[in-house]
């Protein structure tokens, strides 16, 4: 097969099957498919324990490209690998052979002027998962992994700190964010405006005016009191 003589660079986003994260990567058309699995276990080198070589890369071709919002995309983010995954893994054509180069025209990946933001174009599959179809009820390994790895962080809550009065409450929780940031993926979110009616207002006046009594001043005293005067509000 014959590479096209296009030499910008390929805008490639790939996800994990069976962890489910989402990364992109910026490759040379005249790289060659193993040079980009070196780049994929590179980037991923504290999650991928396999040699490089052992990877498995298949074109994510639905319709043109799998697309973000796609469903079968958002069960790989929940560490499952629905049947329409499967279905793209099974076909031959879409696995992609070590030695040819990025810009293949079998692969015809975009470049980085082309490439849309909701395309997903390759699979990555570590050795050692199942691709066939099946009505799984245990948790995916990876899946089972990350709650165990979470699990042993959250345990440390139970050594918490205690507050003056000999207590505990969210304000003195042993766990930060970062210390999950590898096992949660966060993502931006902006809340669309909507009208609130007046007399959710007026609930919700009276509600603070009766925890203010109740508590006291909201920037004085613990976080847990503050839960009480942020969770109404939020709600």
């Amino acid at each position: 097969m014959s590479s096209r003589k296009d030499y910008s660079p390929r805008d490639l986003t790939y996800v994990i099957v069976g962890d489910g994260r989402i990364y992109g990567v910026d490759i040379h058309p005249q790289k060659r498919v193993r040079h980009l699995l070196g780049m994929i276990k590179e980037e991923n080198k504290e999650t991928i324990k396999c040699d490089a070589k052992d990877l498995t890369l298949y074109l994510a071709k639905k319709d043109n490209w799998l697309k973000t919002s796609d469903p079968d995309v958002k069960k790989l983010q929940q560490g499952d690998v629905p049947n329409g995954i499967v279905e793209i893994m099974k076909k031959a054509e879409n696995e992609m052979t070590p030695a040819y180069r990025i810009g293949n025209t079998a692969f015809n990946f975009p470049d980085e002027d082309t490439a849309q933001e909701d395309e997903i174009h390759v699979l990555v599959v570590v050795p050692g998962q199942s691709i066939q179809r099946s009505s799984v009820q245990e948790p995916h390994s990876i899946r089972k992994r990350r709650w165990d790895e979470m699990n042993e962080i959250l345990a440390r809550n139970k050594k918490a700190k205690l507050g003056a009065d000999g207590t505990t409450s969210t304000a003195f929780s042993y766990v930060s964010y970062n210390d999950l940031a590898n096992l949660v993926r966060a993502s931006s979110y902006e809340q669309p405006p909507k009208p609130i009616d007046d007399s959710y207002i007026d609930v919700l006046y009276e509600y603070l005016l009766i925890a203010t009594k109740a508590f006291g001043e909201v920037v004085t005293g613990k976080e847990a009191k503050r839960l009480h005067f942020i969770a109404p509000v939020l709600a």
